[in-house]
C-alpha cells in the first residue's frame, strides 16, 4: 500500500516529501541516522539539498569504515558522487572518489578500489594536487601495510609521478611513504640501483623527522 501510494504522486511532491522526512530525521535528538539522512536528501536533491546529501553521505561513509561496514562505506561513497552529479558544488569529488577507493579496496573489491584511485589521481593531476595524487598513488599501491603488487606498470608510474613532484621540505611524510611503496613495487624488475637509492632516502628521510 505504501509502496503504491508513493508510486501515484507527482516528482514534486516526492521531492518535497523526502526534504521534508530527512529535515525532521536531521532535528532528532541523539544518534543520526546518517543513512536515512543521505537517502532522503538525495532523493530531494532536484530542490536544492545535493550538497546536504553530499555531507550526509560522506560522514555516514567514515561511521561505517570505523565499524568496518565496508560494502556499506562504499555504497555510502557512491551516494555522496551521485549528490556531485546532480550538483557540481555539492561536495568534492577527489575526496569522494579517494573514500570509495578506501572502502572498495577494504570490502574486497580491488578492481572497484583501482577505478576509484585512477579517477581520483586524474583528477588531483588536473587540479595540481600533490598530496592528492600522492594519497591516490598510494591507494592503488594498497595502502594497507606493504602488500605492494607487482609487475604493474600503471601503479609504478603513478607512484613515480607522485614521488617526483613530493618536496622534502613540504611533504616529507608522505614523500617517505610514496618513495618506500616505489621502492617495493619496483622489485624484481631489474631496477635494483633504482630501488636501494628509493629505500636509502626514505629511511634517511623518515629518521630526520623521527619517523623510523
Amino acid at each position: 500500500i505504501r509502496a503504491t501510494a508513493y508510486a501515484s504522486i507527482g516528482l514534486v511532491q516526492r521531492v518535497q516529501l523526502h526534504r521534508k522526512i530527512g529535515e525532521v530525521l536531521a532535528d532528532t535528538d541523539g544518534d543520526l541516522d546518517l543513512d536515512a539522512l543521505a537517502h532522503h536528501f538525495l532523493a530531494a536533491a532536484p530542490g536544492g539539498t545535493a550538497g546536504m546529501a553530499y555531507e550526509y553521505a560522506v560522514a555516514a561513509a567514515r561511521s561505517a569504515m570505523k565499524v568496518l561496514a565496508y560494502e556499506n562505506a562504499a555504497l555510502r561513497y557512491e551516494q555522496a558522487l551521485t549528490a556531485i552529479d546532480l550538483d557540481s558544488s555539492a561536495g568534492d569529488r577527489t575526496a569522494a572518489l579517494l573514500g570509495l577507493g578506501e572502502a572498495r579496496a577494504a570490502s574486497g573489491d580491488p578492481t572497484g578500489a583501482r577505478t576509484a584511485y585512477l579517477a581520483a589521481a586524474d583528477r588531483a593531476r588536473a587540479a595540481a594536487d600533490t598530496a592528492r595524487l600522492a594519497e591516490a598513488a598510494l591507494g592503488l599501491a594498497k595502502g594497507h601495510g606493504f602488500d605492494v603488487p607487482l609487475f604493474d606498470q600503471t601503479q609504478i608510474d603513478l607512484l613515480d609521478e607522485a614521488f617526483s613532484q613530493l618536496n622534502p621540505t613540504d611533504d616529507p611524510e608522505l614523500r617517505v611513504l610514496v618513495g618506500a611503496r616505489l621502492s617495493v613495487a619496483l622489485s624484481l624488475t631489474g631496477r635494483d640501483e633504482r630501488r636501494r637509492q628509493l629505500s636509502g632516502d626514505a629511511v634517511g628521510l623518515a629518521r630526520s623527522i623521527g619517523k623510523e
